[in-house]
């Protein structure tokens, strides 16, 4: 009898406000498209199923960004309360079937196919898998099944970061610096973009 293959899933956080940029920072052009259409769609094409996006204060405009793109979305409408709140949301409508979970912030362009199948072939070692450029970690981040429990429960100011702590991590040496680059004002975008234009990371 043929074993079952591990599925895995998306969960891409795009909820919050983006006080700091001045506009929805997910939205801004990446590779010819919004932030959030590349990030969905690189996982879309990694064979994470299903794809959640988590959103909150921006619906209708992210909404409009995915047409046409095999998504699940989930409006959380707590999602002033913190980042646990749209953890929670999206793990929440999760297959009982999926045998984990990868954890995207919609801020984080940096999205590598190959990244994603050197995590998944490192799954079995812990519960919380992380790619880390000299010893920092960074994202995506992929969550076994055995944390959901422990994530739908969590309380509104925790984070992934502060949960971890709880499970046995897998540090996966990853060597692309932009596995820890976000975007929190457009002076961080702008930097990220100019790296990115010139040959930096090919994501």
């Amino acid at each position: 009898m043929t074993s079952k293959q591990p599925s895995f899933a998306a969960v891409i956080l795009a909820a919050g406000k983006s006080s700091r940029f001045g506009g929805q920072k997910v939205l801004v052009d990446w590779n010819g498209q919004p932030l959030i259409r590349h990030i969905a769609l690189h996982a879309i094409e990694a064979g994470l199923s299903p794809v959640i996006v988590v959103l909150g204060a921006w619906l209708g405009p992210i909404e409009r960004s995915l047409v046409g793109l095999d998504i699940k979305f989930v409006h959380n409408t707590d999602y002033e309360k913190g980042m646990g709140s749209s953890l929670r949301s999206g793990f929440k409508v999760l297959p009982n079937a999926v045998d984990g979970a990868f954890l995207f912030l919609g801020d984080h362009p940096y999205v590598d196919q190959s990244l994603i199948k050197s995590m998944i072939d490192h799954h079995g070692n812990s519960d919380v898998v992380l790619p880390a450029y000299e010893g920092k970690p960074g994202h995506p981040v992929l969550w076994n099944s055995s944390t959901f429990g422990r994530i739908v429960n969590m309380d509104d100011n925790e984070t992934g970061r502060t949960i971890q702590k709880g499970f046995a991590c897998f540090f996966l040496d990853w060597p692309d610096p932009m596995i820890l680059r976000d975007i929190d004002t457009r002076e961080d975008y702008q930097r990220l973009l100019e790296d990115h234009l010139s040959g930096e990371s090919e994501q």
